[in-house]
């Protein structure tokens, strides 16, 4: 076999993977698409809007995220986060590595306590 040869085959083969990969397959694991239980959604309603009341207010985030267990916030005014009111919220502790951040632990729930505070801050 020539180059060219060895070329054409290695470009079907990996046209072909990649349209493989992409295709949607059928027996997916349905229990990975839970749908959150509207009483869940409106519990971490509450928890997002206790944080958030807890870090000063929607007036005092200019960014928020999360990671792992965490919510991230750089906040306008340090000096307007209660730390006592955030975890009476249900957050685990607070963590201060910087001037103007701050780190909410909540758990494993992250995700979906962050979901519902990105809708509060809008």
């Amino acid at each position: 076999m020539n180059s060219t040869t060895l070329l054409v085959i290695l470009c079907v083969v990996v046209v072909c993977a990649v349209a493989f990969l992409s295709i949607p397959h059928s027996g997916k694991n349905k229990a990975a698409e839970k749908k959150v239980d509207p009483a869940e959604a409106n519990k971490y309603a509450l928890v997002a809007q206790d944080i958030l009341k807890g870090i000063g207010g929607k007036d005092n985030v200019v960014s928020a995220s999360y990671c792992t267990t965490r919510l991230r916030f750089v906040v306008k005014n340090y000096n307007q986060v209660n730390e006592q009111a955030v975890k009476a919220a249900g957050a685990s502790g607070i963590i201060r590595p910087g001037k103007n951040a701050c780190q909410v632990i909540v758990g494993t729930k992250v995700k979906s306590v962050y979901d519902e505070l990105d809708k509060l801050l809008k």
